[in-house]
């Protein structure tokens, strides 16, 4: 089931550099990094910004600030944790990355920022991006939606082949507290969508109206260094927080119940 949201005016902040006039899926073209010991002794590629085409985007600097937002992932994996390290998905650092052991099943990515429900907040520029090591695997992504009984549904797949991943001219190096020296000198590499490239279970594309709780990829080999999703505050919410007020998301919950009354759902 797809949830919709009436969309909200959106403030034009640093971050945008430029508005694509569609959504589509894209190689990321460059990224700018910065490590606290160059030239990357300490094994870490910490993300300042990323760049599709003419949109570049940087990491929030906290859940209400506008920027990629990171959210909690689990992957499949017959081994536990330490050796299954999903974690490592949900940072900026791109030298480390969600070693599963023995990889089955796929990762799956939710409350991307700390809330439940994710919503298109920048327009037609993309949505979500994913940095992975290696480049030699294609992904199969689901939209994971709401059911309107407090379940999920899966959206049917769409796939990303092995030539959409874009170099960020970077490596996977030894990294001194991290167990990631089996992937040593894979490269490091990134793709990013738009909810619209999404399908619902009836195979229909996604609107930039739709709510989801997050996303699945299909994949048993990939092993993503990063997975996030761009948040912008309202006008007024982020005004707020300047002042150190937090608003919450009120108007999503409204949406969301005048929603499920015009489809006659409890």
């Amino acid at each position: 089931m797809r949830i919709t949201i009436t969309s909200l005016a959106l403030i034009t902040i640093a971050i945008v550099l430029a508005i694509s006039s569609t959504a589509e899926t894209a190689p990321i073209s460059s990224i700018i990094v910065v490590d606290p010991n160059p030239p990357y002794q300490a094994g870490n590629y910490m993300l300042l910004s990323a760049t599709v085409g003419g949109y570049t985007v940087s990491p929030a600097s906290s859940p209400d600030t506008p920027g990629l937002q990171t959210g909690t992932t689990t992957a499949q994996s017959i081994d536990p944790p330490p050796i299954n390290q999903d974690y490592e998905a949900d940072d900026f650092n791109l030298n480390t990355f969600c070693r599963r052991g023995t990889e089955v099943g796929g990762v799956r990515t939710v409350d991307f920022g700390g809330r439940t429900l994710w919503m298109n907040t920048n327009g037609n520029d993309p949505d979500f991006f994913i940095f992975e090591t290696g480049r030699n695997d294609s992904i199969n992504v689901h939209a994971i939606l709401p059911d309107g009984s407090g379940g999920e549904i899966l959206g049917q797949a769409i796939n990303f082949p092995t030539g959409g991943w874009g170099l960020t001219g970077l490596s996977i190096q030894a990294h001194p507290t991290e167990n990631n020296n089996q992937h040593g000198g894979q490269l490091i590499v990134g793709l990013a969508f738009s909810i619209t490239d999404l399908l619902d279970e009836n195979g229909a594309n996604l609107t930039n109206d739709d709510a989801i709780l997050g996303i699945f990829i299909d994949n048993a080999g990939v092993d993503p260094a990063s997975i996030s999703a761009v948040y912008v505050p309202e006008p007024s919410t982020f005004l707020l927080l300047g002042l150190g007020v937090f608003l919450p998301l009120p108007f999503v919950q409204c949406s969301i119940r005048k929603r499920k009354m015009r489809q006659g759902l409890p």
